[in-house]
């Protein structure tokens, strides 16, 4: 779920500027728009970083809600831990939903996409590919699955892809 609600805000920041017609008051703003980009995965960050802990928050209360024992609290947090360091992997993938928002011109062509990488996400993992998906990399790392080198390659050059793919559209295209 996690993939699916952080590449919606990045989707949704950057989309809405296209929709809502706004893109071009920040375009002509006398401020370089690399700064612009900057500032909104800055915010991107922290709004998923408040979902990612609100969603662990819920799923913890849950837990005891329903009677989970055994857990203590070192057990919480080194849980928590992994599950917030999976959760910086999967917002660093979800740049790339930036990165189509601003190809495609709105939230929707991204928003769609990120449905489909889900129920692709299923069959590759099942086909024994997971190791070489981005979007299913995380959940393996804090799995502890055997993963490769190539893993962590394919993790960080995705999501490099993303967000310099977002600062150089947002400096090269041209906004029409």
């Amino acid at each position: 779920m996690l993939v699916v609600g952080f590449s919606f805000t990045s989707a949704w920041v950057f989309g809405r500027e296209y929709t809502d017609n706004t893109i071009k008051d920040l375009l002509v703003k006398p401020i370089p728009k690399s700064y612009s980009v900057l500032s909104k995965f800055i915010v991107i960050t922290m709004w998923n970083t408040m979902i990612a802990i609100f969603t662990f928050a819920v799923i913890t209360g849950a837990g005891a809600l329903i009677g989970v024992n055994g857990g203590s609290i070192s057990t919480t947090l080194q849980i928590f831990w992994t599950f917030m360091t999976t959760s910086l992997f999967i917002m660093a993938v979800s740049s790339t939903s930036a990165l189509l928002a601003n190809i495609t011109k709105g939230y929707l062509a991204p928003i769609g996409l990120i449905f489909v990488t889900i129920i692709v996400s299923n069959v590759v993992v099942q086909l024994g590919f997971g190791p070489y998906f981005p979007w299913t990399i995380p959940v393996l790392l804090a799995k502890d699955a055997d993963i490769g080198f190539i893993s962590i390659i394919i993790l960080v050059l995705t999501a490099i892809i993303g967000f310099a793919g977002t600062v150089a559209w947002w400096s090269f295209a041209e906004h029409k």
